[in-house]
């Protein structure tokens, strides 16, 4: 009885003191962990709100990790440890502690949502675990010169000024803006504010929303006695779709224009409302780029669809890592970080990317898109200049 309460008083202060690590003690811990020249797989953590939204990141992670471990990278296979967020923070937090104590893992793919993006990033930076942020657009997020963050998506400063610079080539001067009460919706309302005056462009007004509601009526209503050329959403899905049915519900037919990419989606939600609204992507997957080209054959033929702009950057994302890893022959998340950072360029299937000294991707082509039935067509197409300056 003695020996097996011994035993047990063991196992429990194992426990307590596991629970007393930080994670700069982790940090440490996976330092030493990923040098060990006899492991054969190290762990990337895949975090997303897999079964709330209708994306098809988890397919390009999938098809980009088979090809990855087909060769293999530098002798170890790539595993993957994802997490469905289902679009609950206290979810997304615990699936960031798991991975922060996960001492062989090397980086972190993912989040979807810019708060939730920000709060686990600094765990993620303490715990020298190499974070790759491919959904969350909040530009805030780079402004902690952290080390360990790279950001292979774009932000809402990017998108911002992109946004408006389409609409006014489409002649928009009267915008009414209406904002999502979040982080990302208050940074991207900010940036789209910002570069309005630069082109000459006024605010008719300006309405916000917080997450929880859903019912956009009387925002609707005021509308109505303004004289706007269009709406502008900073949300996303599912809210920019609930916008949009409520607007034409209303009779307000006023041309419409928000920051979702999730256009399948959207069209669940809206339905025939959806018809000749304004959204944004940054992959165009009947590119005829040879890379794209065998990207969206393999998909297909794979998935039975084509792939959308979050399976192209997840695709994109753990190619560049692994590729990285082959480059520099390290396994250290910091070798990684920095070697992305001052690489010239990489050519992946949505284009090349480049990264500012503070993990920002730079020159994402941009495409603004507009709803037509079941299909979608391009109304502006922004391509990025590739010089070899950073500055």
């Amino acid at each position: 009885m003695r020996i097996t309460a011994y035993i047990l008083g063991l196992v429990l202060l194992y426990f307590i003191i596991s629970d007393l690590r930080t994670p700069m003690d982790y940090g440490e811990m996976r330092t030493q962990a990923l040098k060990n020249d006899n492991l054969t797989e190290f762990k990337v953590g895949v975090v997303w709100p897999f079964s709330t939204n209708n994306d098809l990141f988890l397919e390009g992670i999938q098809l980009a990790v088979e090809e990855i471990n087909s060769i293999g990278v530098l002798g170890r296979k790539m595993r993957l440890v994802i997490k469905d967020t289902a679009s609950n923070k206290n979810k997304a937090r615990s699936a960031a502690d798991g991975f922060i104590r996960t001492k062989d893992m090397l980086a972190v793919i993912g989040h979807y949502d810019s708060s939730i993006a920000a709060e686990t990033s600094i765990g993620y930076e303490k715990a020298k675990l190499l974070f790759l942020d491919t959904g969350a657009f909040g530009a805030f997020l780079s402004g902690h010169d952290f080390e360990y963050f790279v950001r292979t998506s774009v932000n809402t400063k990017m998108i911002a000024e992109k946004m408006v610079k389409t609409l006014a080539e489409q002649g928009y001067k009267r915008i009414y803006i209406v904002t999502q009460e979040d982080e990302y919706g208050q940074d991207l309302a900010f940036h789209f504010k910002y570069y309005m005056d630069l082109y000459d462009m006024d605010i008719c007004r300006n309405s916000s929303y917080f997450r929880w509601e859903y019912d956009f009526h009387e925002i609707i209503h005021d509308m109505k006695s303004e004289d706007c050329d269009l709406v502008f959403l900073t949300g996303y899905e599912p809210w920019a779709g609930y916008f949009i049915r409520d607007m034409r519900d209303m009779g307000v037919t006023l041309p419409y224009a928000a920051a979702f990419t999730a256009v399948d989606k959207m069209r669940g939600i809206a339905g025939n409302a959806l018809d000749d609204s304004m959204y944004f992507t940054y992959y165009d997957p009947y590119s005829d780029d040879p890379e794209n080209e065998v990207f969206v054959r393999k998909f297909r033929q794979k998935y039975g669809v084509k792939p959308d702009a979050y399976a192209a950057t997840a695709y994109d994302t753990l190619h560049m890592l692994a590729d990285s890893i082959r480059t520099t022959g390290s396994f250290e998340p910091l070798n990684l970080s920095y070697f992305l950072r001052y690489i010239e360029m990489y050519n992946g299937v949505n284009g090349f990317y480049r990264f500012s000294p503070n993990g920002e991707v730079l020159e994402r082509p941009f495409y603004l898109m507009q709803v037509k039935g079941d299909r979608e067509i391009i109304l502006n197409e922004l391509k990025p200049e590739y010089n070899r300056s950073l500055n």
